[in-house]
């Protein structure tokens, strides 16, 4: 069951050779194994139940939806309602127990997915700390990179990378603002998609900037991405069926020159990436974004104003001894040590 991608599940499944509950205890004792990846806070405890469940619904040849048995993570700062909180890390937030599911989460289970557990994150989704540490959290401590543990796993996403890179899930659920899901994606050699904002629905996911938060999906090749992200978003959309070996054939790409130099490995990769896509029918323009410093600093200040209300709002509609930012502070600095 070594990288089983959505089509090779769905097949087995078919063939009598593979079955919901198998596939998902496979997945709990690989997480189980690899616990000092520390790529998961917390496992689902109804996670065969719901395996059971659906191999009784396949016997009884209901009808399936896309993610049909497929068994996935979610990043620790988006709600499920049932028996995993919602942390974004914190200890603050250990007893947030939502109500009802996010709307991507509905989603997937509509779609038949099974949700394996939580992913660990940078805390609070990296927003913490001018000095944070991308991948730790206090609930679930540092995710580590599969390939090079002494290297960063990126941010703020990490364990959902981490989890699909080591074969700890076959999909995951990351959240970005600003390079939360692509980064560490990139780190750990997977497959990572932001989505134009406002496909996909933040509500139930601890938010940071309303006008920049967005889920993406996670996964080893481009079509389970996509596949994943066809069922995530609010308006039904079949980007799937643009899926060929020669869809770069006469587009263009724009490469950002000026977001490189600063590993002189990690050039030659990404100047081999180009000549691929080149190679592929490409059109590849190099340009430069004037500004980054300043466009990063004023970004930070609309993060800090939009934070600040969204985090009221979101603790408005839990059950949390909190209700404003300023709780949330004076709580992190009686518990300090």
């Amino acid at each position: 069951m070594q990288e089983l991608n959505i089509t090779d599940i769905h097949r087995q499944f078919e063939a009598g050779s593979l079955s919901v509950v198998a596939l998902t205890r496979y997945y709990l004792e690989q997480i189980e194994l690899h616990l000092d990846l520390g790529a998961v806070i917390t496992v689902n405890p109804d996670a065969i139940t719901r395996a059971e469940a659906l191999d009784k619904a396949m016997s009884e040849d209901q009808p399936i939806g896309p993610l049909f048995g497929v068994p996935i993570l979610l990043k620790d700062n988006i709600d499920t309602h049932d028996r995993m909180p919602n942390t974004a890390g914190s200890r603050l937030l250990k007893d947030n127990f939502p109500t009802r599911d996010a709307d991507l989460v509905s989603k997937l289970r509509q779609a038949g997915a099974v949700i394996l557990g939580k992913a660990n994150l940078s805390e609070w989704a990296n927003f913490r700390s001018n000095y944070s540490v991308s991948g730790w959290s206090a609930m679930g401590g540092q995710v580590r990179n599969p390939y090079d543990i002494s290297r960063s796993p990126c941010g703020s996403s990490a364990g959902s990378a981490v989890a699909v890179a080591a074969n700890l899930t076959t999909l995951a659920i990351g959240t970005e603002t600003d390079g939360s899901v692509v980064c560490p994606a990139a780190l750990t050699g997977i497959v990572g998609i932001k989505p134009t904002h406002g496909t996909i629905s933040n509500e139930g996911i601890i938010p940071i900037a309303h006008s920049q938060d967005i889920a993406g999906p996670m996964a080893r090749n481009v079509t389970d991405a996509v596949r994943l992200l066809e069922v995530m978003q609010i308006e039904p959309e079949k980007y799937s069926e643009h899926l060929r070996n020669d869809g770069l054939e006469g587009k263009t790409i724009g490469i950002v020159a000026n977001q490189m130099g600063y590993h002189p490995n990690t050039d030659l990769v990404f100047h081999q990436a180009i000549l691929d896509l080149a190679k592929s029918g490409a059109k590849i323009t190099q340009c430069k974004l004037p500004h980054l410093r300043e466009i990063s600093k004023h970004e930070y200040q609309v993060m800090l104003y939009e934070f600040k209300t969204g985090i009221t709002q979101y603790l408005k509609n839990s059950s949390l001894p909190y209700s404003t930012l300023s709780d949330l502070i004076a709580a992190n600095q009686t518990h300090a040590a």
